[in-house]
């Protein structure tokens, strides 16, 4: 029958996804292939792994594409975000899969080619799919900082999908929740997470750093020196509380005490006129 036939492999356990993805095929992936595909197969068709543990769209971005033109490459980042985008529709990987994009190996790891052409096929797929509603509320920044995306794809992700700082995943979590609980490395992304996020809602880098418990060693040492006395000084507008408290709170995770001493150490005077005013409102 017809799911037996989209679904058949080779002795490479290559199936008929899997040739259609790969650039010497000359045929094209349209949206109406796939409707077939999925018809026949459902999503299946699309989490079936060769013998190399690839799925098709595995297939398709980690092929070697070092000597193709742009005309080659423009045609396969086409076919991965039509791959790609059907697989969301999917929920291909289930919440942080990303429609199969980080689909695990049978190690339960994230295959680390799939990175190898993110610049030439992968990102510019993400770019045609990002702007469709659907897409663009997938928490794909908190999917890199759990699959362990390379830093770069980190990045990338928050300079061209700037707006997915803001993202909230179905725990509730922005992506700074994540990269503050897994302890994401400051220059690993950490840092264009914390400005994105603060830029986009107004707030200040100190602020948020402290909000969220961003540890002294993992770049709040680096926030507070490039921060002005006036933003250090600056009560939160959500909470009316300043940065020292904010940290010491430990509103979102266990806080960390070095950040905290370091912003009362900074600024004794407030800290000071903060004591005096609590004394007289508790007398």
């Amino acid at each position: 029958g017809g799911r037996d036939l989209v679904l058949l492999k080779n002795i490479r356990g290559w199936t008929a996804l899997h040739y259609l993805s790969f650039s010497n095929n000359a045929c094209n992936i349209s949206n109406e292939m796939l409707d077939l595909f999925v018809k026949q197969g459902g999503e299946d068709v699309f989490i079936q792994k060769n013998t190399d543990q690839k799925t098709p769209l595995h297939v398709l971005i980690s092929q070697d594409v070092q000597h193709n033109g742009q005309k080659d490459n423009t045609e396969l980042a086409k076919k991965a975000s039509l791959i790609l985008s059907k697989g969301i529709d999917l929920n291909i990987g289930g919440e942080f899969g990303i429609g199969g994009l980080f689909s695990l190996d049978d190690d339960g790891k994230v295959l680390g080619d799939i990175f190898v052409n993110w610049n030439e096929l992968v990102l510019p797929a993400l770019k045609q799919i990002m702007d469709v509603p659907h897409s663009s509320s997938q928490p794909i920044l908190q999917a890199a900082i759990l699959n362990k995306a390379p830093p770069n794809v980190i990045k990338d992700i928050v300079i061209h999908f700037t707006y997915s700082t803001l993202t909230k995943d179905s725990l509730g979590r922005f992506p700074i929740d994540v990269a503050v609980q897994y302890n994401l490395p400051w220059d690993d992304g950490m840092k264009e997470i914390i400005e994105a996020f603060a830029s986009l809602q107004q707030y200040t880098a100190i602020n948020e750093c402290a909000r969220y418990g961003l540890s002294w060693e993992n770049g709040m040492n680096i926030v507070l020196k490039e921060s002005v006395v006036e933003d250090i000084e600056k009560e939160d507008e959500v909470t009316g509380l300043y940065p020292f408290i904010l940290s010491a709170l430990g509103e979102k995770y266990v806080y960390d005490l070095a950040s905290v001493f370091n912003l009362i150490k900074k600024c004794p005077r407030l800290v000071e006129l903060y004591s005096i005013d609590s004394d007289e409102k508790s007398s």
